[in-house]
């Protein structure tokens, strides 16, 4: 290292070197006065004052530029040696100096030369020095201009994403659920002994069994082996009542650059919190991968930001806070930015529960490794400043395109991006048209970006390719009305990912007059996903003859009426039916029916028929030719096989009324007339019933 004194020098004679910069070289004959024999000449200065490598992926190059400027006034400056060497017992197997000058190199005074220092990530600790021998008087063999190169040092680094897991505010039914990401970012293996949670009932970890060892990780090799270079701690939060919550996950493992138990593990916490009475900043992950990106084409991220707390989340900024040399990361804030200056033009407000996107573009220019910063400034009193990583790489080659169709099995209607289908039709996506310019497409990620409230994703593979040899072609059934959209990522031979997305969106809309939608869930169910969960039946009785459970007037898991309709003799004319009949928890059951009679009352019920995981929350909802009436959302069933009265329907030309009764009963009422309730009985302005009935209801 240079004495403080030269330093000094330095840094006042780096005024004086912008002014030489314009200056002409001096010609070869004034050279003749600074060989070393006749005492040397000219002041040598360098930038930067010290080499310094971020973290790397494994087998990853990247390059530093080192520029050599003469900033004597009339004297140049020959080079006479320049050498890379390991500094303090550190290795420089990794590093490498690139066009480095030739010895007799000749700097004219205000003129420069410039050499890179490259570095080839092999998961091993660098630290060298480069050593520079001129003719400048200060800087001689005996002790010659000295530069610093450094790596990371050998050694695991966990790193987990988010830093703090943050849940919006939810009441009894509602559950969320989050990935914790552990990572090693070191250069030496992480060793997970152990991953526990402390702290409220609301939340729940998945603990992994015995201990982990993460390589240091590699974004492409992940794909392959993502167990060896990644652990996902599943976070579940499941309110039990009113009120905040909170927790913390521990991590113990042989990162001990921070706390230590007294075994000599290192200790990592991570704070858990739900329902915080204030705004709560939430990310869909603060590390954005774009992945490998060709030269001239461009990737672009949405980050999709939450308010989790109960009060108003203010943005007030969101700025890149590091980029690279060419700008290769852009922000593109849509309708925040109007003027187009990359900034808020007001403060973005985000209500509790609500949430808001942006994007970010990355659109490499050179190959090679690329991260940026990205920095979001809110009124979230516990992080007000919330920053997003930014990780790219640029790659010789093209973007394959995704191209994605849907259609409804069995209808001959062409493909397309956007279809109408029905409550239980099979839904077909095909991505097979996906194309790429330069090579071929070799896999397909496909992922559901919007679906109906309580829809499960059931995406699979499809009937005619049960074994799943063909991933470009996908099926799910459309179970729930409202609308269904899935995108879907084509990556090439080369490991490029189409640049944009390819989305169909599917409308699912009822096709008959009368359609009785509902769905639940038990919060105390660990998977309410598999083949074991609680039974909520729906029932529609045809009042005046009917009665709960009773065939032939109630619909119901007994008495489906699945027929083809009225010549089944079954409530003629309407004979409606129960299309699916679920036993295993969530739901959907549904009742349709196309041809209801004037004058016609119709009860709806839901009896919780059994019990395997306490309280179920049921959902109604009821369409009219298509379009949604009714809903009465998360009703608790308890235990002991309540009932809930849910609405009458009453039909007369077309005409439909709804009317909610919402009553739960603490038994179900086998065999009785479902209630003629109040409003049943209206009157109009002349006394008269404002309902025609055709049954003796009163």
């Amino acid at each position: 290292m240079q004495s403080l004194t030269r330093n000094i020098r330095l840094a006042a004679l780096l005024v004086l070197s912008v002014a030489l910069v314009g200056l002409s070289a001096c010609s070869d004959d004034d050279s003749t006065n600074n060989n070393i024999g006749e005492g040397g000449g000219g002041r040598i200065m360098v930038q930067p004052i010290s080499v310094t490598f971020s973290r790397l992926e494994l087998g990853t190059t990247e390059t530093r530029e080192v520029t050599i400027w003469n900033i004597h006034d009339s004297e140049s400056l020959r080079l006479n040696d320049i050498n890379l060497e390991a500094r303090e017992g550190g290795s420089i197997d990794d590093l490498s100096l690139q066009n480095a000058p030739e010895a007799g190199t000749l700097i004219a005074p205000g003129e420069s030369v410039k050499m890179q220092v490259e570095f080839t990530a092999r998961g091993q600790a660098n630290a060298g020095v480069i050593k520079i021998v001129s003719s400048d008087t200060d800087y001689t063999k005996d002790e010659p201009y000295t530069l610093d190169v450094d790596t990371l040092a050998n050694r695991p680094e966990l790193v987990v994403e988010p830093e703090t897991v943050r849940f919006p505010r939810l009441s009894p039914p509602d559950s969320a659920d989050q990935v914790l990401e552990i990572r090693n970012y070191g250069s030496a293996p992480l060793v997970i002994h152990r991953v526990s949670y402390s702290g409220g009932s609301d939340f729940r970890i998945e603990e992994p069994q015995g201990e982990i060892v993460l390589e240091p990780y590699d974004s492409s090799a992940v794909e392959e082996s993502p167990d060896t270079y990644l652990l996902d701690i599943p976070v579940h939060y499941a309110p039990q009542g009113g009120g905040g919550d909170s927790g913390e996950i521990l991590i113990e493992s042989n990162d001990t650059r921070g706390d230590t138990n007294e075994d000599g593990r290192g200790v990592y916490i991570v704070d858990v919190r739900a329902n915080a009475q204030s705004p709560c900043i939430l990310v869909d992950g603060t590390t954005r991968h774009f992945g490998q990106v060709p030269i001239g084409g461009e990737s672009t991220d949405v980050v999709s930001v939450t308010n989790c707390g109960s009060e108003t989340l203010e943005i007030s900024g969101i700025e890149l806070s590091e980029n690279t040399a060419d700008n290769e990361f852009a922000l593109d804030l849509g309708s925040w930015d109007v003027n187009g200056d990359d900034q808020l033009d007001d403060v973005v407000e985000i209500e509790p529960g609500e949430r808001e996107t942006f994007q970010i573009d990355y659109g490499p220019i050179q190959v090679g490794s690329d991260t940026g910063k990205a920095l979001i400034l809110s009124n979230d009193p516990a992080q007000s400043s919330l920053e997003l990583e930014l990780v790219g790489r640029g790659s010789d080659g093209q973007c394959p395109e995704a191209v994605l169709t849907a259609k409804v099995r069995g209808v001959s209607a062409a493909p397309r991006p956007t279809v109408s289908a029905a409550p239980l039709d099979y839904i077909i996506l095909d991505a097979s048209n996906s194309d790429d310019p330069d090579g071929r497409v070799v896999d397909y990620e496909w992922t559901p970006l919007e679906l109906p409230d309580g829809a499960q994703d059931t995406l699979g593979p499809t009937a005619e390719d049960p074994t799943d040899d063909d991933p470009s072609r996908r099926e799910f059934r459309a179970l729930l009305a409202g609308t269904y959209k899935y995108a879907v990522d084509v990556i090439d031979n080369e490991g490029f990912r189409s640049c944009e997305q390819a989305v169909a969106t599917i409308v699912a809309t009822p096709n008959e007059k009368i359609h009785v939608e509902l769905t639940w869930t038990n919060p105390e169910d660990p998977d309410e996903s598999d083949d074991s969960g609680s039974d909520v039946d729906v029932h529609l009785v045809k009042m005046g003859p009917g009665q709960w459970f009773k065939s032939p007037y109630d619909i119901y898991f007994r008495n489906p009426n699945s027929g083809s309709g009225g010549d089944s003799g079954i409530w003629n004319p309407e004979s409606p039916s129960l299309d699916i009949d679920d036993t295993d928890g969530g739901g959907p059951e549904n009742i349709q029916m196309d041809d209801p009679a004037d004058c016609e009352w119709y009860a709806v019920g839901v009896h919780y028929y059994r019990q395997l995981f306490g309280t179920a929350y049921a959902t109604v909802r009821i369409y009219v030719n298509g379009n949604p009436v009714y809903e009465q959302i998360n009703k608790p069933l308890q235990r002991g096989g309540q009932f809930w009265d849910v609405a009458r329907i009453h039909w007369n030309q077309g005409v439909v009324t709804v009317q909610d009764v919402n009553t739960v009963m603490p038994a179900a009422p086998i065999g009785d007339e479902p209630e003629v309730t109040d409003g049943m009985r209206t009157l109009d302005g002349q006394n008269n019933p404002r309902y025609c009935t055709s049954q003796g209801l009163y």
